[in-house]
């Protein structure tokens, strides 16, 4: 972990994918306490199918993994570790990410909207088709003051059509909607 923010990122698709999960997780964990999600992140890039399972099962952090997840420039690599982690594992980072600092959700609603739509499926219900209109209301909030409103209206595409509509019925959405609706018109400075 003290070396891994000084390693050439021009090597670390020829030697990160040959370390083993036992050297590679306890570094993970460090670079995660220690909130350098950036370095994690290019490690993350370059994992095969079995670091990415193994990650998953060993590291606990959801704030960590969401803020490194949304750093991972591959989209196939993001649809890997979401297809890795399933549903449960989704479910458990929104509601975390709802609980939790505003730039983490901001950041998950990004990442969401990255991901295949049947992978962000089950964390976007979870923010967008919550029975608790509180944290409907939280999620929209927290997405026009972190400014993923745009990424959050794109998401909401993956909800079924019952939570769809209730989410349409709520003022806070309609808002956030025009409000987006009106910036498409704008002219550029």
């Amino acid at each position: 972990a003290d070396a891994a923010p000084y390693v050439d990122p021009r090597v670390i698709p020829h030697f990160a994918p040959r370390l083993p999960a036992k050297l590679l997780i306890p570094a993970a964990r460090e670079l995660l306490r220690r909130r350098d999600y950036l370095t994690a992140s290019r490690f993350v890039e370059f994992a095969t199918d079995e670091l990415i399972v193994a990650f998953e099962r060993a590291i606990d952090d959801d704030e960590g993994i969401i803020l490194t997840g949304v750093l991972v420039s591959d989209t196939h690599v993001m649809n890997d570790i979401m297809r890795a982690a399933g549903p449960d594992r989704s479910l458990r980072m929104a509601r975390a990410a709802a609980a939790g600092k505003p730039e983490v959700l901001a950041a998950l609603v990004s990442l969401l909207n990255r991901i295949d739509p049947e992978l962000a499926r089950p964390a976007v219900t979870e923010l967008l088709g919550h029975p608790d209109i509180a944290v409907v209301a939280h999620v929209l909030d927290v997405a026009t003051a972190e400014g993923v409103v745009v990424e959050l209206l794109e998401v909401s595409a993956v909800l079924d059509g019952e939570a769809r509509a209730r989410l349409a019925s709520l003022e806070a959405w309609q808002r956030i909607a025009h409000e987006a609706e009106s910036w498409a018109h704008e002219t550029p400075a």
